[in-house]
């Protein structure tokens, strides 16, 4: 059943007159419901958002500009937007003045601002350039470097050198190009040279962490139709303490080797290395410990373990088969089995009844 209700309604988007068959009816059509919806969906959503940053400002902020008058180091150096040391060094300067109290810095806030009013007026000092009078054509700069002509004005503009165009020529500054050219030049005095697959297995390095080596110590290199070579003489410089050449195998262990041969953990190694003062040395990330000292503080820490049977104890110390065993479960005798018959520790043994006979 349809309704008989007819009102007259202004819409509260468009402003235009329409007739409302529902007393609650506040648009004129679907489209004006929908576009007041967005209104409303977007005026929401910005009132949030200005809402939380309003709340961060005044959790940030309140404390100091309306609590506080002297401000530490850090309050300084946040109310003023800036790192703290850029603040010590304005101290420092004399630029902002400060009081220091048992090693802390206190400033006031109105010497803060001090700082704006009795600042000079901001200029912008220009330097003066050496005009560019000599240049080099890509031919002269090929016929001088040995390095391809095509690549030379990539590499210019890639590096930014200023350059001249006459004539459809270009003519690159002369400055530029020695000192970004002589870097890539070899010096003529270096003779050897290794690949990066003989730095890799001559040091047992990675690939990552060769060319890491070479770039960050700028290691003098070469290209040798498309294999680019590194200065043997700074290689061998820089990886000296890597070099395992030296190190004779017959003379140190690794640290692998002493896990293998005395079943014990790498944390014991070390710590027992530690501990006896057991001569070592290093070659990159690998550790090496005199063989002849390691095995004899060893045999001195743990003595070779020798065993009684249990026939030889009762006839040594003139005991029963009950008493012997009853003796080895009540002071937990270390015991090995050998087919039926068990072994027992003669250096526990002997131990306690040279003790016990005393």
């Amino acid at each position: 059943m349809g309704s008989n209700i007819r009102i007259q309604k202004v819409c509260q988007h468009c402003s235009g007159i329409f007739t409302a068959k529902r007393t609650n009816t506040m648009y004129c059509s679907q489209k004006c419901a929908a576009a007041a919806y967005k209104v409303m969906k977007r005026t929401q959503h910005i009132k949030v958002v200005e809402e939380v940053e309003e709340n961060k400002l005044k959790s940030l902020l309140t404390p100091i500009i309306k609590d506080k008058d002297i401000l530490s180091l850090e309050e300084a150096a946040e109310y003023m937007g800036i790192g703290k040391t850029t603040v010590y060094r304005y101290c420092i300067a004399k630029k902002l003045r400060c009081l220091k109290i048992n090693r802390r810095i206190f400033i006031r806030k109105q010497d803060i601002h001090l700082m704006f009013e009795e600042a000079q007026d901001y200029e912008v000092k220009q330097q003066p350039r050496k005009p560019i009078t000599e240049f080099y054509t890509a031919n002269e700069i090929a016929d001088k470097y040995n390095f391809c002509k095509s690549a030379i004005h990539q590499y210019a503009k890639s590096k930014r050198v200023p350059t001249v165009s006459r004539g459809g020529i270009y003519y690159y500054s002369k400055s530029h190009i020695d000192k970004l050219y002589s870097l890539k030049t070899p010096d003529p005095e270096i003779t050897e040279w290794y690949s990066v697959k003989e730095i890799m297995e001559k040091y047992s390095m990675t690939k990552a962490s060769t060319y890491s080596l070479v770039s960050e110590n700028v290691v003098p290199r070469r290209n040798n139709s498309g294999i680019m070579l590194y200065s043997k003489k700074h290689i061998d410089g820089l990886l000296s303490k890597r070099d395992i050449s030296q190190i004779d195998p017959a003379k140190w262990y690794t640290g692998a080797q002493i896990v293998e041969k005395y079943n014990v953990s790498r944390g014991w190694v070390a710590n027992f290395v530690h501990k006896k003062g057991i001569t070592k040395t290093r070659r990159g990330s690998m550790g090496y410990y005199l063989k002849e000292e390691f095995d004899n503080e060893y045999k001195k820490t743990y003595p070779p373990q020798e065993w009684y049977s249990v026939e030889e104890i009762m006839e040594k110390y003139n005991l029963t088969q009950e008493s012997v065993y009853a003796f080895i479960r009540r002071y937990s005798i270390p015991t090995e089995k050998n087919g039926a018959r068990i072994k027992v520790s003669k250096n526990h043994i002997d131990k306690y009844f040279d003790y016990s006979f005393v």
